[in-house]
């Protein structure tokens, strides 16, 4: 066997096992916990990809974004992530074992390897925190009539165009993180 894919082999074992004994902690993990996690899952990730392992590369990659997008609070935290995280994981498990069986890197099944991204995936769209959308649609109104009382003052008082046209900035971004929103 390649000494390196051994090595990597080794390690995936130690992570696996981690992430195993932990993942049923996520909903009450804190921050600590969540980023020793999605550690494991980027070496995973990391080690999968100098070997070659493209399946097990393309499973953790999918899991640690999941993972990344948890801590830092883009999604919210959903019990069936945790079931869609095991079935990645436990995958990955198989993938390691059966290499330590046939000495080299073996492919994931296709229709395996979709069915675990597209669940993945799912929980990623599914877990958007739903306010941020009607928080800028409140923030850009805010904006606007913070906009149109300086366009008002304009004409009783000497206001900066400059100052004007900074909130109209503001209004330009928050209406486009809006519509990127919109597209999830």
């Amino acid at each position: 066997m390649n000494p390196l894919l051994e090595q990597f082999l080794e390690e995936a074992r130690e992570n696996l096992k981690f992430i195993e004994e932990n993942i049923e902690e996520l909903e009450t993990a804190d921050a600590e916990l969540l980023n020793a996690i999605f550690r494991a899952a980027h070496t995973l990730k990391g080690g999968s990809g100098i070997v070659g392992f493209e399946s097990v590369k393309n499973i953790t990659h999918k899991a640690e974004d999941l993972l990344d997008m948890l801590r830092s609070n883009q999604i919210t935290f959903q019990s069936e992530m945790v079931d869609a995280l095991y079935d990645a994981f436990d995958e990955v498990l198989n993938l390691v074992e059966a290499a330590e069986g046939e000495g080299d890197i073996v492919d994931a099944n296709p229709e395996v390897l979709q069915n675990i991204i597209e669940k993945l995936n799912a929980q990623i769209k599914l877990s958007y925190i739903p306010l941020k959308p009607i928080f800028c649609k409140i923030v850009t109104i805010h904006y606007l009539m913070s906009i149109m009382r300086s366009l008002k003052k304009i004409f009783h008082k000497n206001i900066s165009m400059l100052s004007i046209l900074m909130r109209m900035k503001i209004v330009c971004s928050l209406v486009m993180i809006h519509y990127i929103h919109s597209l999830y």
